[in-house]
């Protein structure tokens, strides 16, 4: 079962929300909950890696 892309058109201000959560260079996930769009913003920190260092 394949899903079809649903098309959202957000306001400027969430555009412009996403643009500063990608300056900040994190990840910006978009969503829609109760028929509503939601942008949420993902922090990530990288603590380990498993490479040796030289």
């Amino acid at each position: 079962m394949t899903q079809t892309p649903k098309t959202i058109r957000l306001p400027s201000e969430a555009v412009e929300e996403i643009e500063a959560i990608l300056k900040r260079r994190n990840q910006a996930e978009v969503k829609v909950e109760s028929g509503k769009a939601v942008v949420v913003e993902i922090h990530r920190k990288l603590k380990y890696d498993g490479q040796a260092r030289a």
